[in-house]
C-alpha cells in the first residue's frame, strides 16, 4: 500500500469517527447523479491472459516466450516419466435426475453394465434410467440390464462418435468412454443428482483436442501457449485432487471441454496440430508442474494469485506482470466503462440520498479490487463493504452488459475533460492523479494526453513519481531557471546522476520534446541501471545506440512491446503525456524494476 493511499484511508477514518460527511465532487466523465466505473479485463486475471497471448503472438513472440512472460521463473519441458493420469483423464460432463440417453453416430460399440456387456449397433440409442430403485439399460428399446444400480460404460475408444441429445444437445464425443454413474454408488463424483455422466479413459492429448478455450483460427504460437498452459493446469489439478471418478469440470470452473465439436469445428485441424506439436510439454516451477491459471483478458496487467484467491499462499510463478499484448484490437474487454445512477445504487443497497461511492483500501497490483473497500455516502451516513460485496450486488441487480466483469475496476475521477474513460492511458492518468504525480496542465482542467512531453515536464513527473526530497547538490544548467516549475526536479535529476544535460552542450533544454529512446534511458537510470537480457531487440533499435540497453530492459520486464502492432519501438518519436504516465504506471507495478532500490520507493510498495 502506498503512503498516499494510507493517508487517504486515515483521513476517511477520522471523518467517520467525527461524524463528518463530506460531499464529494461529481466524478469526471459522469453526469451529476451518476457513478462511472472504468474497468479492464474479463476473468480472475491470474497468469496468462488469452488475448494478451494473442497480442504477443501476433507481434512475433514464440509460445515459449509467451509462457515465460506470464509465469515467472519457469521452464517448459516433458515430464521425465508420464504420470498415470496422462493416460486416463476423466471429465465430468453433466448430471440428471432422470434418464440418460446416449445416441451413437455411425459405427456401433460395446456397452458395459453391472451384469456384463452388449454390442450396440450403428446409430443405436442407449437409455439408462430407473424404475423405483432398479436400474434399466435399454439398447434400441430392448432391455439389456435390469437390476441394482451400477456403472454403465459406452466405449468410444477407436474414434466412435456419440452424443447426449437430451442433456447436451448435438455436442458429440469421440475419445475415451462415456461413463454413466449412479451417485449412490460412487463417491466424489462432483454431482448432486441421481446420475453423473462423464468421459473416462482419455489420453491427455485426446482431452486437449476437445478443449474450447480460444478460437482455433488464432496464431499458431497463441494456440501452442494455450495448449501447454491447459495441459499444465489439467496435470496439476488432477495431481492435487487425487483419484476420483471424474477429475475435471467441463466449464469455466476448470477448463471448457467441448468434445469432438472443437477438433471437428472451424480450423479444428490447426488446434489439433498445436496439441500434437507440443506433445506432453508442461510448465515447471522448479521440479513441480505449475498450476497455470489463465483467463480471457487481464485489462493490461495480470494479478498476484495470493491476492485474488482467498486462503492461498502466493505461489512463485503467478505474480502479476504488465500485459500490453492484452490491448490487441480484437479484445472486446481490454477496457470497458459502466455507468449507474446514484438512485440505482441507493435502490440496490437499500439506501436513500446516495451522494457518492468511493473505492480504496487494499488494492492489488494491476488495480485489482478483490480485497479493497467501498464506501457509499448517503443521507444517513456512510455504508462500508468489501469491493467484492459491492460488485456482487451491482452485478445481480444491473445484469447483462452492465455487469462489472472483472475485479480490475476503478471509479473514474481523473478530473480531466480530455481523458476518455476507454483510452489506453485512462487508468494510468487516474493513478497519477491519485498519487499526486500530476494535476493536469495549469488550470485548464485538461491533461492533454496526446501532446509531446517536454524535458522539463519529464523531470517533474519523475521527481513526483518517486516522491523525492529536494536535492542538496547537482548541476545548475544555464537554461534552467531555478524558480521554474521544473527547476528543483532538474537539479534532482542531476544530483541522482540521471542526467548530465544534452550531449556536451552544458544545457538541459527543458522545452524540447522527449524522444522514446531518451525516455527509456531516463527510466533505466532512475531504476539505477539494472542488467537486462531481452531475447531480441526491436529492428529499429541498433545495439550500438545509447538507448539500446535501456530499451532492452523495458522489453525484458514487459514494460513495452513497441508501438501498436508495428513491431517497432520508434526511438526517435516524441513521447506523449498519455504514453509517459502509462510507462510510469507499469513501472510502479513491476517489482522487478526496483531490484536496485533498497527499499523500493513508496509508490512501488
Amino acid at each position: 500500500m502506498s503512503f498516499r493511499r494510507s493517508l487517504a484511508a486515515a483521513a476517511l477514518a477520522v471523518a467517520t469517527l467525527c461524524g463528518v460527511v463530506v460531499a464529494a465532487p461529481t466524478p469526471a466523465g459522469a453526469s451529476a447523479g451518476e457513478l462511472e466505473i472504468t474497468g479492464g479485463g474479463w476473468g480472475h486475471g491470474i497468469g496468462m491472459s488469452q488475448y494478451g497471448a494473442k497480442g504477443m503472438a501476433d507481434a512475433g513472440a514464440s509460445y515459449q516466450d509467451i509462457l515465460r512472460h506470464y509465469y515467472r521463473d519457469v521452464s517448459i519441458a516433458n515430464p521425465p516419466s508420464l504420470p498415470a493420469y496422462f493416460h486416463d483423464v476423466r471429465v465430468r460432463l453433466t448430471q440428471t435426475a432422470g434418464t440418460t440417453v446416449v445416441r451413437l453416430h455411425g459405427s456401433g460399440t460395446r456397452v458395459h453394465h453391472p451384469a456384463g456387456s452388449h454390442v450396440a449397433p450403428a446409430n443405436a440409442e442407449i437409455r439408462v434410467g430407473y424404475s423405483g430403485g432398479t436400474m434399466l439399460v435399454k439398447i434400441d428399446g430392448v432391455t439389456r440390464y435390469e437390476g441394482a444400480p451400477g456403472a454403465v460404460v459406452v466405449e468410444l475408444r477407436g474414434g466412435r462418435h456419440a452424443s447426449l441429445p437430451e442433456l447436451l444437445g448435438a455436442r458429440q464425443y469421440k475419445w475415451g468412454d462415456l461413463a454413466i454413474l449412479p451417485t449412490s454408488r460412487f463417491a466424489n463424483t462432483g454431482c448432486s443428482a441421481r446420475t453423473c455422466v462423464g468421459v473416462q479413459n482419455l489420453s491427455m492429448n485426446q482431452y486437449l483436442y476437445g478443449l474450447a478455450e480460444i478460437p482455433s483460427s488464432w496464431d499458431a504460437d497463441a494456440l501452442k501457449a494455450q495448449v501447454v498452459a491447459a495441459r499444465s493446469f489439467a496435470a496439476a489439478t488432477i495431481r492435487d485432487r487425487g483419484d476420483r471418478p471424474f477429475h475435471l469440470d467441463p466449464g469455466v470452473a476448470d477448463q471448457v471441454y467441448a468434445g469432438y465439436d472443437k477438433e471437428g469445428g472451424a480450423y479444428g485441424d490447426r488446434w489439433v496440430a498445436a496439441v500434437d506439436a507440443t506433445q506432453n510439454q508442461v510448465v515447471y516451477s522448479g521440479s513441480t508442474i505449475a498450476t497455470t491459471w489463465y483467463s480471457s483478458s487481464s485489462g493490461g496487467h495480470t494479478a498476484d494469485s495470493g491476492y485474488v484467491f482467498e486462503n492461498q499462499v502466493q505461489v512463485p510463478w503467478a505474480y502479476g506482470v504488465p500485459d500490453p499484448g492484452d490491448a490487441t484490437p480484437s479484445n472486446p474487454n481490454h477496457r470497458w466503462v459502466r455507468t449507474y445512477t446514484l438512485d440505482e445504487i441507493g435502490s440496490w443497497f437499500g439506501l436513500s440520498g446516495v451522494r457518492d461511492v468511493r473505492l480504496g483500501g487494499n488494492i492489488g497490483v494491476g488495480g485489482r479490487t478483490n480485497r479493497a473497500t467501498v464506501w457509499i455516502d448517503h443521507a444517513g451516513g456512510t455504508r462500508e463493504m468489501t469491493a467484492h460485496q459491492f460488485r456482487t450486488t451491482v452485478n445481480a441487480r444491473a445484469g447483462g452488459s452492465r455487469q462489472i466483469i472483472s475485479s480490475k475496476w476503478a471509479i473514474t475521477r481523473s478530473g480531466f475533460s480530455d481523458v476518455a474513460p476507454g483510452a489506453f492511458y485512462a487508468g494510468a492518468v487516474e493513478w497519477a492523479v491519485e498519487h499526486e504525480i500530476t494535476t493536469g496542465v495549469g488550470s485548464t482542467g485538461r491533461f492533454e494526453p496526446n501532446r509531446a512531453v517536454t524535458r522539463g515536464e519529464l523531470a517533474t513527473f519523475l521527481y513526483r513519481f518517486v516522491d523525492a526530497s529536494p536535492p542538496s547538490g547537482g548541476t545548475s544548467f544555464p537554461d534552467v531557471d531555478p524558480s521554474a516549475f521544473y527547476g528543483t526536479a532538474v537539479q534532482w535529476l542531476s544530483a541522482e546522476g540521471i542526467t548530465g544535460g544534452v550531449g556536451n552542450s552544458g544545457l538541459f533544454e527543458p522545452n524540447r520534446a522527449v524522444t522514446r529512446g531518451e525516455l527509456a534511458t531516463f527510466l533505466h537510470r532512475l531504476a539505477r541501471e539494472p542488467a537486462a537480457q531481452p531475447p531480441t531487440l526491436f529492428p529499429d533499435v541498433p545495439r550500438t545506440a545509447f538507448y539500446a540497453r535501456p530499451v532492452g530492459w523495458l522489453l525484458d520486464l514487459g514494460l513495452t512491446t513497441g508501438v501498436g502492432d508495428t513491431g517497432l519501438y520508434k526511438p526517435d518519436a516524441a513521447v506523449t503525456r498519455g504514453e509517459l504516465v502509462t510507462f510510469l504506471h507499469r513501472m510502479a507495478e513491476t517489482p522487478a524494476a526496483w531490484t536496485r532500490w533498497s527499499p523500493p520507493p513508496e509508490i512501488a510498495q
